[in-house]
């Protein structure tokens, strides 16, 4: 029993020393790629292994498991330090501010489509439910684009009034309202439609047009507009 025994314990030090020597490779031939070739010919994982301090095999396995659009929701599947987890929130935040910068200064807000790459931009990957407002011009140019509140739409008398304020300090000449659907459905909810409804009557007493809404899953939205519903 007791040779049994050491016999299971040499083979887990085995695999152990195994996945240790693996990993000193890869963080080898990282190393090496980072230093000695062009950054177009890394990896995902390269990138957020080097950028981050996370093993290599740990972030090729995440995103191989959960999806990269998703990894931040599985932080703590992987088993990270804070510091890491916090540079992985860094480099999400870094790559969906890039992408919105990519609309500055541009008629983005003109079609359905043109907002909903918008909204899909801004809020694809968001763990938890936040509805945001975009003020525009007359130019359908964005003046601003705001987070009124996270979690569910339940308290539409809120949103009305949070938005109406806003709206008229940013001198805005129309509206868009968004918000995400962590879950993945892109299913309208009763509460969805009564926002939008009270949200629209509170507007047009100020001279404000509501646009549109949309509801984000992923990298999907659905156009209340084009859906009849405004």
């Amino acid at each position: 029993m007791k040779r049994k025994e050491m016999n299971f314990v040499d083979g887990q030090l085995a695999l152990a020393g195994d996945f240790i020597s693996r990993e000193k490779e890869y963080q080898k031939y990282l190393n090496e790629r980072v230093a000695c070739y062009n950054v177009e010919d890394l990896q995902i994982e390269d990138i957020i292994s080097a950028l981050t301090g996370i093993e290599l095999l740990t972030v090729k396995k995440a995103i191989d498991e959960y999806g990269l659009p998703d990894l931040p929701k599985f932080l703590g599947a992987m088993k990270l330090k804070k510091s890491q987890e916090r540079k992985i929130h860094m480099l999400f935040n870094f790559c969906k501010q890039l992408n919105l910068s990519n609309f500055k200064d541009k008629e983005i807000v003109n079609s359905s489509t043109k907002a909903g790459e918008y909204f899909v931009n801004l809020m694809q990957g968001f763990a938890n439910e936040k509805f945001v407002v975009t003020c525009v011009d007359s130019q359908n140019r964005i003046i601003s684009t705001d987070v009124i509140i996270e979690g569910t739409i339940n308290e539409a008398p809120v949103y009305t009034r949070e938005i109406v304020k806003l709206v008229l300090n940013k001198n805005a000449n129309s509206v868009m309202v968004a918000h995400n659907h962590p879950g993945g459905s892109l299913k309208a909810s009763g509460a969805d439609l009564d926002v939008t409804k009270k949200l629209k009557e509170a507007l047009r007493t100020v001279n404000i047009n509501l646009l549109d809404h949309f509801i984000i899953a992923e990298d999907k939205y659905l156009s209340l507009a084009e859906q009849g519903i405004l």
